[in-house]
């Protein structure tokens, strides 16, 4: 979902990167452009994935032990599962910022202009 958001965030805005380029603005100052806004889905992504994963296995674990009356913690959160998260969400949103910008600027600024979509 987050690589869907980003690029079609992207596609979206093919107008306005033409305009930019064709008025002299260079592909690193667009890339910073997208790039930092796109830091910014993704800091807010993890935070909500961070609370969600912290909700979760609380609230699972009192289902499971009221369930099965085990006063054990069955699910526990792994600081190195919340790394691996953290770092599965900047290898999506750079992916999903490189792949349409890079095929966008590219593009002579007339066309990107020209183009619907």
């Amino acid at each position: 979902l987050l690589y869907n958001f980003i690029a079609s965030s992207i596609n979206s805005k093919k107008k306005e990167i033409g305009i930019l380029r064709a008025i002299g603005a260079r592909g690193k100052d667009i890339a910073k452009i997208f790039i930092f806004e796109d830091i910014i889905i993704a800091i807010v992504n993890t935070i909500f994935s961070f609370i969600f994963i912290f909700i979760g296995a609380v609230a699972l674990n009192t289902s499971l032990t009221r369930n099965f009356s085990s006063p054990l913690s069955i699910l526990t959160v792994n600081p190195l599962a919340l790394l691996f998260v953290a770092l599965i969400c900047i290898f999506v949103v750079g992916a999903a910022s490189a792949i349409p910008l890079i095929r966008i600027i590219r593009m002579k600024p007339v066309d990107v202009i020209k183009t619907n979509g």
